[in-house]
């Protein structure tokens, strides 16, 4: 720090010269903290030297500078390149000088949306903002929305962005699909072709199962598209339509890969003997995901009862031989009585 002083002082030295105390006290001032520029008279802060010390501790400084010091470009400079978007607080020439801009962008692409318009329409400040950070899109011109090398850059950089291009880019294939690698759920901003195109809603799927909830209804219902989402994350299952949860082996998928997916299977598929057996050795797997997640309508089911941990401690030595035995005697039962409220008595008499 001390250092730094030194440097700020001397930039205040002029050959027989002398140098204000006034000036000296405010340099220590904010060189310890840059802010403390707001409480100095508005001669210091009209002062470039102080106030090149203070924007050097903290770029957010520029705010207190005097409006001549805010249209300065050395110190805009020096203030954005710590903090970008201390842009905001530079002058309007500022604003609109492309190194400065630039140099704003570089450090924080958020910086865009203090650009002046004529900036946000430079291919090459936008560029740098938004590989920087995608999302300043959203700050560029409509004609940079509609730029294919800009927004291309953007939803490399983060596939939401695409929400702010124009609709031609959101209906761009090569564009698409960039986006949808970045971010899968970015298939929510595309066009309702794109939406209804098997080829990009699969590889939305495949960065995020999710996805599937922003394809159209048609894919929606298809068994493919539904199947290459459970396989991805078997919780989107909720999402799938009403067919698909009415469909066996879309069913089975889900709950093989987690029980507590039965929740969401249709009140036909819930009945099915198959789906039921399945969804007992998942749980089995894990039964006290029984009380702390499922819904009350499973916990009502006989066999869910039976699958309670304390059921789980008959047979210590062997404690997962011993659950894959159990649910398979309650399956048993269940098929023999095709009641669930008989489950309990046949499987405790089979043990």
């Amino acid at each position: 720090m001390i250092s730094c002083i030194r440097d700020v002082l001397s930039w205040a030295h002029h050959p027989n010269e002398a140098v204000d105390p006034r000036i000296n006290d405010a340099i220590y001032t904010v060189t310890a903290n840059g802010l403390l520029l707001a409480t100095l008279p508005e001669d210091l802060k009209n002062n470039i030297n102080v106030v090149k010390a203070a924007i050097s501790e903290n770029g957010w400084a520029l705010q207190y500078a005097s409006p001549v010091i805010q249209d300065t470009k050395a110190v805009v400079l020096a203030a954005v390149r710590q903090k970008g978007r201390a842009l905001a607080y530079a002058s309007p020439v500022m604003q609109n000088t492309k190194t400065v801009v630039l140099a704003a962008v570089r450090q924080d692409g958020w910086a865009l949306q203090y650009a002046s318009p004529v900036m946000q329409n430079t291919k090459a400040v936008v560029l740098a903002a938004v590989r920087q950070n995608g999302r300043v899109l959203e700050y560029a011109s409509p004609v940079m929305q509609n730029t294919k090398a800009v927004v291309l850059a953007a939803v490399r950089q983060n596939g939401q962005a695409l929400q702010y291009a124009s609709a031609i880019m959101q209906h761009t294939k090569d564009v698409v699909l960039a986006a949808i690698t970045q971010d899968g759920c970015a298939l929510a901003h595309t066009s309702p072709a794109m939406k209804n195109n098997e080829a990009v809603v699969l590889a939305a799927i495949s960065q995020n199962a999710f996805a599937l909830i922003h394809a159209t209804f048609a894919l929606q219902n298809t068994k493919a598209i539904v199947l290459a989402a459970i396989r991805k994350s078997c919780l989107v299952f909720e999402y799938a339509s009403p067919a698909m949860k009415n469909n066996e082996a879309i069913v089975l998928a889900a709950i093989r890969r987690n029980g507590l997916a039965f929740e969401y299977a249709s009140p036909l598929m819930q009945r099915n003997f198959n789906v039921i057996e399945a969804c007992g050795i998942s749980l089995a797997r894990d039964p006290m995901l029984i009380d702390l997640f499922v819904s009350p309508e499973i916990k009502s089911l006989a066999w869910v009862s039976l699958m309670r941990p304390d059921a789980f401690t008959r047979h210590p030595s062997h404690p997962c031989q011993t659950r894959f035995a159990w649910i398979a005697t309650v399956i048993r039962a269940q098929k023999t009585t095709r009641q669930f409220g008989g489950a309990r008595s046949s499987a405790e008499s089979a043990l």
